[in-house]
């Protein structure tokens, strides 16, 4: 157990939160706060080294940026649903977001979605939740 910012304990558990965000600034604070919460998480430059290094056995959350290079987010979403067949949950975030964007990803799969900036409060909860999603037998 561990505090968070506001000095409450918050429990640990093996799930993982995986961040894809080509924005090393959004990676290295989303990890920050993150740990501050006592939340695993890794990082991802690109949609390329996600795919190389996840294996899909680790219980948690993908927190994906919707607009990146060579790819977008929805890529990932549909890689992640039709091609692994994962029931990861993944919140999307985005910093070009509507209300067409926001229905668009979450038919697409995604369980959530934020635009940036990010109301961390907000965000942590969402990946706590998320997190705590086990897929249905």
């Amino acid at each position: 157990m561990a505090p968070d910012p506001s000095g409450a304990v918050v429990s640990s558990n093996s799930a993982m939160v995986y961040v894809v965000d080509d924005d090393e600034g959004v990676r290295e604070s989303l990890h920050a706060v993150l740990e501050s919460y006592a939340i695993a998480v890794e990082g991802f430059a690109s949609i390329d080294e996600f795919i190389q290094r996840y294996d899909g056995r680790r219980e948690g959350c993908l927190v994906l940026d919707l607009h990146l290079p060579r790819a977008g987010g929805m890529v990932v979403i549909d890689w992640l649903r039709r091609r692994m067949r994962s029931a990861l949950p993944i919140l999307v975030i985005t910093g070009h977001g509507d209300k067409a964007t926001r229905s668009a990803v979450l038919a697409a799969g995604a369980d959530d979605f934020m635009e940036k900036p990010l109301d961390i409060e907000r965000l942590v909860s969402a990946i706590q939740d998320l997190s705590s999603r086990r897929p249905s037998p």
